[in-house]
Order: C-alpha cells, then sequence, then structure tokens
C-alpha cells in the first residue's frame, strides 16, 4: 500500500553446505515481515549440523505504533460532479432499429426548455438524499428513436461501500442513480430503465482479509449507471406517404452527362429482381465461416457468473434473499446476508453465498 505506506511480506530461504551431495550444515530461515508503523517480524530459524538439528521461533514487535491512516472521505461531492462529466452522458439508436434519414449538425447551441432536469437519487446508509441536477445548455442531441446512457466509473453502484480507494467511507455509504424525464408543458413518455454495468476493483471499495483478497475475484461487474429508451416510439405530425422514384445516370463515352427520370417500378418486377440477387449472395453466405452459421438465435451463450444464497447444510436456495429477476455477484450477496445477520433475520453462518452451479437441485 502506497498511501499511507505500508507493506507486508513473507519470505523463505536456505542455505547450506554440501558434501558428495549431502548437507553437511544449513541455515533455514522462514520470515513474515510487516511496517513501518510498528515493524513486526515473525517467523522460525532452523540450524543443521550433521544430524544435529535446533529451532528458534521468533515474534517481536519494534518502533511506533501510531499507524498513519487516512481521512475518511464522503463521495457524495465526487459523484455528483461525475453526473456534470459531458463523457459520462451518450445516446444510441434502440434494437432492431436504423436511422433513415440524416440529422444536420447545430452550428449554434441551443437553449433546453427550463423544466428539463435529470434527477439523481443518491441513497445513504442513514436515508436518501436527493440532489436535482439541471443543465444549462445542450451538450448533445438524443434521437427520437434512440436512449440516453448514463455511465460512471468513479463508484459502483447499489453497493454499500466500506472505502473508496485506500479510505474508508463517511456520512454515504450507497449509492444509486435514477433519470426522469420532464416533458414541456406534455407528459413524458414512458421509459424503459435498464442498468449499465462495469467492472470494478472490489478490493478498492470492500475491506478484505488477506484470504479473501486472494480467493476472492479481483473484478465483479457492478452497475455503473442506467440507460433509459422509450416504450414505443411516438410520432408527432400527420404521417406523409410518397412514392418511391429513383434518377438514372447515363454517362456515355464523350462524357457528356444525361439524365433522366425513369417511371416507377412494379413492385412485381422489384420482387423478382430482389431474389434473383438473393440468389446470387448465397453463394457468398457459404464461404468462409459462413459455413458454420445456423439460423435462428444461437443456441450457446456465455454470461457473466451469477451467485445465490443458500442453506449451508443442504444447499438449497433461500427463498426471500435473491434479488428478483437479477444476476447476483459474490459481493451483492455477502451483503444481503450481513443486512439479514445485523436485522437478527438469520443465524450467523447458518446461509452461504455460492456460484448458482453449485446449488442444490430439488
Amino acid at each position: 500500500m502506497l498511501q499511507p505506506f505500508s507493506f507486508d511480506v513473507s519470505m523463505d530461504g536456505k542455505v547450506s553446505a554440501s558434501y558428495k551431495g549431502h548437507d553437511v550444515a544449513s541455515v533455514r530461515l522462514s520470515l513474515d515481515l510487516s511496517g513501518p508503523t510498528p515493524w513486526h517480524a515473525k517467523g522460525k530459524a532452523k540450524f543443521s549440523v550433521l544430524a544435529w538439528d535446533v529451532s528458534a521461533h521468533f515474534n517481536k514487535t519494534w518502533g511506533s505504533d501510531n499507524r498513519a491512516t487516512l481521512a475518511k472521505v464522503d463521495p457524495r461531492q465526487p459523484f455528483l460532479e461525475e453526473l456534470t462529466v459531458v463523457g459520462n452522458w451518450s445516446s444510441g439508436l434502440l434494437s432492431r432499429r436504423a436511422i433513415v434519414e440524416s440529422l444536420k449538425s447545430l452550428e449554434a447551441p441551443v437553449a433546453p426548455a427550463q423544466t428539463a432536469g435529470d434527477t439523481a437519487a443518491l441513497a445513504g446508509a442513514t436515508g436518501t438524499a436527493t440532489a436535482d441536477v439541471t443543465c444549462t445548455q445542450a451538450e448533445f442531441l438524443v434521437h427520437p428513436a434512440g436512449g440516453l446512457e448514463f455511465r460512471q466509473r468513479y463508484i459502483p453502484l447499489d453497493l454499500k461501500l466500506d472505502k473508496v480507494g485506500n479510505a474508508d467511507v463517511k456520512s454515504h455509504f450507497k449509492f444509486d442513480v435514477e433519470m426522469q424525464v420532464e416533458g414541456a408543458g406534455t407528459a413524458g413518455p414512458a421509459l424503459d430503465p435498464d442498468p449499465v454495468e462495469e467492472h470494478f476493483a472490489r478490493g478498492q471499495y470492500k475491506s478484505l482479509s488477506k484470504s479473501e483478497r486472494l480467493s476472492k475475484p479481483s473484478y465483479e461487474r457492478f452497475k455503473a449507471g442506467v440507460r433509459v429508451a422509450p416504450l414505443k416510439a411516438r410520432l408527432n405530425g400527420t404521417v406523409q406517404p410518397c412514392d418511391l422514384e429513383y434518377e438514372s445516370i447515363v454517362i456515355p463515352a464523350d462524357g457528356v452527362r444525361s439524365s433522366t427520370t425513369a417511371p416507377n417500378a412494379r413492385w412485381e418486377h422489384l420482387r423478382k429482381t430482389l431474389a434473383i440477387a438473393a440468389l446470387r449472395r448465397a453463394g457468398v453466405r457459404n464461404r468462409g465461416l459462413g459455413k458454420f452459421k445456423t439460423e435462428g438465435a444461437p443456441r450457446v451463450r456465455l454470461g457473466d457468473e451469477g451467485y445465490v444464497i443458500v442453506d449451508k447444510a443442504t444447499l438449497a436456495r433461500v427463498p426471500g434473499m435473491q434479488r428478483a429477476g437479477k444476476r447476483m455477484t459474490q459481493t451483492q450477496g455477502e451483503d444481503v446476508v450481513s443486512a439479514a445477520v445485523s436485522a437478527r433475520q438469520i443465524a450467523a453462518g447458518s446461509v452461504v453465498v455460492v456460484p448458482e452451479s453449485e446449488e442444490a437441485v430439488a
């Protein structure tokens, strides 16, 4: 750890003198050393001469006992600043949607409506604090057929924080964010929120023992933001149908271009043309890796490993302690168990968090 500086190291070494492949004398040292406030050395030394062995154990502490610590931090204000970072906001098209028009870029900023705002709800350990962050200028536009996404990498959301970096947390321990769209004089569209996940280093936000640092995953996927999109597209105004036309341009050998407007093609002719073109491209689909493609949805899909809370004796899933409809990480499961034990809903050590593959199947 560099801030504040400390270290913990384990060493094991041996020095021996041998004759014709046999040890005549040797010295072996096993040492665990940590420091510098205070210094602590613990280990074992062994001296061997022919068939005579002597071992000595030692456990010594010296130096100042004033361990350097960092001041506790409140992540609330840095998290609010993440909401104002333009790079954390983005937009994109919904699935199964495509842009069929070209949008002209804005050459001058457009003043937003005074009633437009984004509300971030910050859930603290002792209650819920709400901060309204109102846009002051149009930084980017969202396509009418698209969605709005907020993604930050400062802290994992919907997770109780023990620390941020090397500093312990105070005042606010759990954060979450939600978006609300307010229309100017009209009801806003119905939104479909979807969590956005990122990989976070577990040891940067949870207090772990030495054994947990080695046995548990270093990175886990946690909620990092939210993506919202309208449940269905909304059309403003009257739909105006138009005929499909195209322009044919012929450039002869003399380079003089002539332009003529072809008559509207009949759908029967176009359908035959499309069918013939599809047959010509059919051979391309079966070349290279295309020969291994199958129709429909993929039969095998890889996903992140989920965890469940089970009874320690039977490995059966404990009802009422799972995240409904959501994948649960190991850290989230341990937080649920810790909260249930603190509330005396279950006995300590009666349940464990295991991968879904280890759950007993009835």
